[in-house]
This record gives C-alpha cells, structure tokens and sequence, in this order.
C-alpha cells in the first residue's frame, strides 16, 4: 500500500468530529499558584496542592502535611519561613507528616536583601545552604 496524504483542513475536519469528552475525574484546575499566610498551625489539605505557604511564627508553629493516601502521588507545595515584622526568626517552625510517612524537600537560606544605605550588599553575605532532609 502507499501512502496516504491529507490536507490540513482535512485533518481538522476529522479531529473536530470525534464526540469524546475530557474527563477530569475530579481533579481541580488552577493557573498559577496559591499563597497562603500563616502565623500559627496550620494542617494542609488535597486542595493546597502546588500552594507556597509562607510561615511568620508568632510562636513554635506546626505546618502539618497530609496523609500520602489522602493526596495521592504529585502533590507538593513550597514552605517558605519569613520575619515581616523587622526581627529575628525566633520561633521553631515543625513540619508534621503521618504517621510512618517521611517528606522529600530541601532548606535553603535566602540572602537577605535590604534597601538601607548602611546595610551589607547582596554579594556580602554567605552563600545559601542546602541540605537534603
């Protein structure tokens, strides 16, 4: 047999033809990511997935993750620790996951960057620190 060639509006002509629907089976859609303030505990759900989390302890504070069996595989998020309020991080910010279940991530020190004429630059302070958990 040869080959057989079609058009372009040919092929769009068959695909704008097929009568399927798209099923989403339940899954939420989002553009963009979520961000969530939090200055006391907080326990995290299926629908924070993909949310960035920024934690400014007013005291010890627990950010507890969900259940791998409740969230399936895929879920994630981005826990970032701040002090918007011109201290120092003082407090002890947990991490909780179920019982028996472990978390794959990273902490990671971000150079603090000040505007005041007599505060040090950028390129002065210490390079950010990683270490796998």
């Amino acid at each position: 047999m040869g080959s057989k060639r079609i058009g372009l509006a040919r092929t769009q002509a068959l695909l704008e033809g097929l009568k399927r629907e798209l099923k989403m089976g339940g899954s939420n859609a989002r553009l963009g990511r979520v961000h969530l303030s939090k200055t006391a505990d907080y326990t995290m759900t299926e629908a924070d997935n993909g949310a960035i989390v920024h934690v400014n302890p007013a005291a010890t504070t627990l950010i507890q993750l969900p259940g791998a069996e409740d969230v399936g595989a895929g879920w994630f998020c981005t826990i970032i620790l701040t002090e918007n309020d011109g201290g120092t991080m003082d407090q002890i910010v947990n991490i909780g996951t179920a019982s028996g279940e472990f978390f794959n991530g990273f902490l990671e020190k971000q150079p603090l960057i000040s505007t005041t004429a007599n505060s040090m630059e950028q390129n002065d302070l210490p390079q950010s620190k990683i270490a796998n958990l």
